[in-house]
């Protein structure tokens, strides 16, 4: 297993372009097939060309999101629209370029010989690797559960917001759902987890902005690093080593989904 600094991306890194699977069951029976499981896959990204209208939809579905949440928390037609006009200022709010911290990891000390004498954990447990280092069944299980349309849209999903938005409306729950991996590796390393719709916001905009400084094989090798997967483990190689005791490249098909089903929720789905 080579470990590599955190970030070193992999710009060479571009597979094949071949029709990606839409779900889950689908990428179960795609990777099933042994002609497709050795395979480097990856779809062709959405043009640039409507990026405009993407951009307007998400701000059309940001405010409808503060509305709804003004008029479940605060009384009065104008404090709602002084509420949804603050929304939608921040969202107008200029942003300057998108710096990821670098990711703690693990250190190993080797003796002479190349062997290792102590492995010193930093603050997480994580061990950072390249993403041409991760199998694709682990790819594909990830985007298939935390996010179908990974390689189409711009950092945000329209849709899946909406749809967020509309499933709270009828549960009478406050706004959350809908995030894109590209928007939980912001929360997860710029803007944390607060349930409000300031971070919201932040959150869809960062991410729209981070898109367009890195390829999609970045974002997703940073992801694949970041991810909490329980019990300290911090990145697919920790996690690999922690729950199955292997390097992640050894991963077979069964322990990728588990461990992809695992990032929703770790302490109710960990595998042990």
């Amino acid at each position: 297993m080579q470990q590599v600094a955190a970030y070193e991306y992999d710009d060479e890194y571009e597979p094949d372009h071949e029709p990606f699977p839409r779900s889950l069951r689908d990428w179960v029976v795609r990777v099933d097939d042994a002609a497709h499981f050795g395979a480097r896959i990856s779809p062709p990204l959405s043009s640039g060309d409507d990026l405009f209208l993407h951009m307007f939809i998400l701000g059309v579905i940001t405010i409808l999101t503060a509305t709804f949440l003004a008029l479940l928390c605060i009384p009065g037609v104008a404090i709602v629209a002084h509420a949804v006009g603050d929304v939608a200022h921040k969202f107008d709010a200029p942003l300057g370029p998108v710096s990821l911290p670098k990711a703690d990891q693990r250190s190993v000390v080797l003796s002479k010989d190349g062997k290792v004498l102590a492995t010193l954990a930093g603050a997480e447990n994580r061990v950072v690797v390249s993403l041409k280092h991760i199998p694709l069944s682990v790819q594909q299980a990830v985007i298939a559960i935390e996010d179908a349309k990974f390689y189409e849209h711009h950092g945000v999903d329209p849709a899946g917001l909406l749809r967020a938005l509309l499933f709270n409306v009828k549960s009478g729950g406050a706004y959350e759902g809908g995030s894109t991996i590209t928007q939980q590796l912001i929360k997860n390393t710029l803007v944390g987890n607060e349930k409000s719709i300031d971070r919201k916001v932040k959150e869809a905009r960062l991410a729209v902005l981070l898109e367009k400084q890195m390829s999609k094989h970045q974002i997703l090798q940073a992801y694949l690093n970041e991810t909490y997967f329980g019990n300290g483990a911090y990145g697919i190689q920790a996690a690999s080593e922690y729950y199955f005791g292997i390097d992640v490249s050894k991963l077979s098909l069964a322990q990728a989904a588990t461990l992809a089903g695992v990032i929703r929720s770790p302490e109710t789905y960990e595998p042990r």
